[in-house]
């Protein structure tokens, strides 16, 4: 990234977790299903980065604007909205 500091993977998970307001690109790494939670108190607009690189699949109960479930081998950006409410930003 020019001009900015780079981005690294902070932690890896390979069953449910309580995703961290300090966390930024979290990866699964997990081959069963798995519930993970977004914490609470975040500011609005602070970006969560989730990548599933096996074959299991991640739900996110808090997600209420758009799925809460990140297939198995894909990724999701989540926004906060406030009020915590988070949706995904975009996948791949």
């Amino acid at each position: 990234m020019s001009g900015g500091a780079a981005r690294t993977v902070t932690v890896t998970a390979s069953s449910s977790y309580a995703i961290l307001l300090t966390d930024d690109i979290i990866e699964y790494n997990g081959n069963t299903p798995a519930n993970w939670t977004f914490p609470t108190g975040a500011a609005v607009g602070k970006t969560f980065t989730i990548a599933s690189t096996n074959a299991g699949s991640v739900t996110i109960p808090t997600v209420t604007e758009s799925s809460n479930t990140l297939t198995g081998s894909a990724g999701t950006q989540y926004i906060h909205l406030g009020a915590d409410r988070y949706a995904a930003l975009h996948s791949f």
